[in-house]
């Protein structure tokens, strides 16, 4: 339910706060004392939290709290994302220069760093503190048990609803005005107006008619296309990724079934909280390098690009990587180099066997947790009695699967 998110939200950011990434960081860059008051802080706000959400129906000021809250706890979120991508990358430049190296002189300018993040930290801090300070005046219960976030359903809401039509009782009709303001679906022949405050939006028709709205939106969260073949202009396109490459916040991006030219998608690689990209089924024919620098990419959705025939080469660097779909990327030439470092990997879908190191049979080896269909071609280039045992013990790992020699394929392992 809508009134269950900031209790959702201060749950994960408290997950978070206690995490071994930011206990170091904070030691590194002197923060470990914000950090803690801001643990403190949230603690002692989660606790009258039920309380809250019970009663924002009968009192409009404690609506007014419990948005004010979630618009920090989203802010906050932010912040911890930001300060968990810069120790992954740290992380990921100290295995590449040397292992004994200290965690804070990997950072070309770990000051202008510190300096922004303990910016960033002080705001959200403050913004906590008020809201800490504001709830005294409601005399909330601190109470345990049962929170409404335990069963929150997340729903998509269509932002043509008129709120002067909603009938029912009012706690239900403020459920519903809010998620009106914060989830938009922009369909054929529409033209719904774009709150500000919205954080997920979908579309069927192009969003060329909202430039105007788009700017003002700062807290975009998802962005889901439901086009089911690319019909769309070049210059539609282009306008879209314009438009996206703005929404720095988003975590989840779906772009599938649209036509793109290669250059187009180079700024999603700014996007760096984004968790999910799907570009499935679109004509996109070569991946952008700058996709590799998202840290935080879990599912990554290429299956049927069919004209797609090279990856980033740096994408071992994409160490959070889990679903990487491949499937019917028949164009695809080659692997990137050192694939099997990618350890969370659970779906690959094809992999295509190299000659060079870090092109071999063996990188899948490494990958511990593939699962699903594999399709594994040019197996000519496998090399030695070694890589076709290997070979042989990961087909038997993997339940489905086919193997392919060239363009020819043979019966399961």
């Amino acid at each position: 339910m809508a009134d269950a998110v900031p209790s959702a939200l201060v749950s994960i950011l408290l997950g978070n706060l206690n995490t071994l990434v930011l206990e170091e960081l904070g030691l590194v860059f002197g923060l470990q004392t914000e950090f803690e008051k801001l643990k403190r802080t949230f603690m002692t706000v989660q606790a009258v939290l039920k309380d809250a959400e019970e009663k924002q129906w009968k009192d409009k000021d404690i609506r007014i709290w419990l948005q004010d809250l979630k618009d920090a706890a989203y802010d906050a979120d932010d912040v911890l994302d930001e300060f968990s991508i810069e120790a992954q990358r740290r992380r990921q430049r100290r295995g590449l220069k040397d292992e004994l190296r200290s965690f804070s002189s990997l950072d070309q300018n770990p000051l202008v760093f510190r300096f922004k993040m303990a910016h960033k930290l002080k705001n959200v801090r403050q913004k906590f503190d008020d809201i800490d300070t504001r709830k005294n005046k409601f005399k909330l219960i601190e109470g345990v048990g049962e929170n409404e976030a335990d069963r929150f359903d997340w729903r998509i809401t269509s932002s043509l609803v008129d709120e002067k039509e909603i009938y029912g009782r009012d706690k239900e009709k403020e459920e519903l005005i809010i998620m009106i303001e914060e989830c938009c679906l922009i369909e054929k022949n529409r033209r719904p107006r774009i709150h500000k405050t919205v954080r997920h939006m979908s579309f069927v028709d192009s969003l060329c008619y909202y430039d105007k709205d788009l700017v003002k939106v700062q807290s975009l969260r998802s962005l889901i296309s439901f086009q089911d073949h690319y019909n769309w202009p070049s210059l539609w396109s282009r306008a879209l990724l314009f438009k996206v490459s703005s929404q720095n916040k988003l975590r989840t991006l779906d772009l599938s079934n649209l036509w793109f030219e290669n250059k187009m998608m180079e700024p999603i690689g700014n996007l760096k909280h984004l968790r999910y990209l799907d570009v499935s089924g679109s004509d996109i024919r070569k991946l952008p390098e700058s996709i590799s620098s998202l840290q935080k990419l879990q599912t990554l959705d290429l299956s049927y690009c069919r004209s797609l025939y090279m990856l980033p080469k740096k994408m071992k660097d994409m160490k959070s990587l889990i679903y990487l779909d491949l499937t019917s990327c028949d164009a695809l030439q080659c692997m990137p180099s050192g694939m099997g470092q990618l350890g969370c990997l659970r779906k690959l879908g094809t992999f295509i066997v190299g000659k060079d190191v870090g092109h071999h049979i063996g990188e899948l080896q490494r990958l511990n947790y593939i699962g699903g269909e594999l399709s594994i071609k040019d197996l000519d280039n496998v090399q030695g009695l070694a890589d076709a045992q290997m070979l042989i013990w990961r087909g038997r790992q993997i339940f489905n699967h086919s193997v392919c020699l060239g363009e020819k394929t043979t019966a399961a392992v």
